[in-house]
């Protein structure tokens, strides 16, 4: 992040999906405030750079906005919401996108296959009870109707 009024500069790690106030487009921790000089203005312009960190990436391969599971990486036990599946893997990351970004739940992926022909699964969760799991189906059932709970085993 570089303040573009005096163009000092800080790394920072993203560890939440802020910022919550109209206009701006990070929130910033107080040191790094303190690092980028504009901590009495409280806000200020800035430029923010991606930096890819060998630490970001799992065999050269960017880390998704979700976790692919029914893989030897992970197999969660428990209730998830499924919203959609896609035979598009594009339109699968769209969506595992947009969920990343406006939910509070965990993304998972499952890619199944069927009559050899690839069925990517989105879901949310992870809940431990069908209860929880319908908790979160009654607040996502009216922007995807087609949604409903399964249970990983």
């Amino acid at each position: 992040v570089t303040n573009l009024e005096n163009d000092k500069e800080v790394i920072v790690t993203v560890t939440d999906r802020g910022p919550f106030k109209k206009g701006r487009i990070i929130d910033l921790s107080k040191v790094a405030a303190k690092k980028l000089d504009f901590i009495k203005e409280g806000c200020t312009k800035v430029k923010i750079e991606v930096i890819k960190d060998k630490a970001d990436y799992s065999n050269n391969e960017e880390i998704k906005p979700y976790t692919l599971i029914d893989s030897k990486i992970s197999s969660p036990i428990g209730f998830v919401v499924q919203i959609a599946s896609f035979a598009s893997e594009n339109n699968m990351e769209k969506m595992a996108s947009h969920l990343a970004g406006e939910s509070n739940n965990k993304v998972y992926v499952r890619l199944k296959e069927q009559q050899n022909k690839k069925i990517y699964q989105v879901m949310i969760g992870l809940f431990e009870t069908r209860g929880k799991a319908f908790g979160c189906l009654d607040k996502v059932i009216s922007k995807y109707p087609g949604a409903f709970i399964v249970e990983l085993k």
